[in-house]
């Protein structure tokens, strides 16, 4: 059975954390975390500190394999194709896969064959550039 692992993006603090817990809010009383027609996760542990997911916090999925650098994938990664194409990795309708730039949504995609350049939290400005680098063509 596959482990599940998470990373998470506090958008307060501007960095990327790996949360020692993940817990459900509504177990210890606290429904102000839920709201009408949807879930709001609860809180991240992280040392002795909680930091709530409401919406500073993000979690993002290890998608259960490395880059062809050995550096683990996740979602929010911003992945290189070896031809030079950028995509960003994605969990949509129930599995994996890479959104490329040019909106096309691919799942069965050989991870370990692309290398990860950065993540849409901490380095957006790599999507803005290709994006503009398309349009002008």
């Amino acid at each position: 059975m596959k482990t599940l692992k998470f990373r998470a993006w506090d958008a307060k603090r501007k960095e990327i954390f790996i949360p020692e817990a993940i817990v459900n809010a509504k177990d210890y009383g606290s429904e102000e975390y839920y709201k009408e027609g949807g879930f709001y996760y609860a809180d991240v542990w992280y040392g002795t500190e909680i930091r709530d997911i409401k919406p500073d916090i993000i979690l993002m999925q290890y998608v259960g394999i490395k880059d062809r650098n050995g550096k683990e994938i996740y979602e929010g990664d911003i992945i290189k194709h070896f031809a030079g194409e950028l995509g960003v990795v994605k969990f949509k309708d129930g599995c994996f896969g890479v959104e490329w730039l040019n909106g096309d949504f691919r799942i069965s995609v050989p991870f370990e064959h692309h290398t990860i350049i950065g993540n849409i939290y901490e380095n957006p400005e790599l999507l803005k550039v290709k994006n503009k680098n398309l349009k002008e063509k």
